[in-house]
């Protein structure tokens, strides 16, 4: 989970689940420096001293930027800020009412993906991700695992890697739709 603010305010707070470590990445406003620092999972304590990490302009960002615009959810796939393994994520990011920031909530496109080939009823079936304009955008592992999100509030699991098949309009029809809340 992470705050953005337009001015350069930041806090993140990341967990990786298989190196069973939590990290808090944050910067002030004033200057465009970010501080990593390890964080106790179960008191959220932070752990030892902060070193600086790589600083990105993230008010740049296409999805920031969208997100801004727009008055609802906007969904990508990137890495978690001040992560050290690159993992993939599908982030959700939602423009503060008084659009001075931004929030964003990911989780990792494994997790998903692990869940979904352990499903007993996809048994022999493939997904695939699409854009609300059929760009692939995830295929992971031997599943093929792909999905997309449509109108910013749920998620189209296609069955058929036919691009047509899996659209906001006939979701339904070839999917499942999950409501994100």
């Amino acid at each position: 989970v992470s705050y953005i603010s337009s001015d350069g305010l930041l806090f993140s707070y990341n967990i990786n689940a298989e190196s069973d470590t939590s990290v808090a990445v944050f910067a002030n406003s004033s200057s465009n420096t970010w501080y990593t620092q390890t964080v106790d999972q179960i008191t959220g304590r932070l752990n030892g001293n902060a070193t600086k990490s790589q600083s990105l302009d993230l008010t740049r960002a296409d999805w920031f930027q969208a997100a801004q615009r727009n008055s609802y959810t906007t969904a990508f796939l990137g890495t978690s800020l001040g992560g050290q393994d690159n993992e993939t994520l599908i982030q959700s990011v939602v423009s503060l009412y008084s659009k001075k920031g931004v929030v964003l909530l990911g989780f990792p496109v494994k997790t998903l993906t692990d869940v979904l080939h352990r499903s007993n009823h996809l048994h022999g079936q493939e997904l695939y991700m699409w854009t609300k304009d059929g760009t692939v955008l995830v295929r992971q592992g031997s599943l093929n695992a792909s999905f997309f999100i449509s109108n910013g509030s749920s998620i189209c699991f296609g069955r058929e890697p036919l691009r047509s098949q899996c659209i906001p309009e006939n979701c339904s029809s070839s999917g499942y739709e999950v409501e994100i809340k």
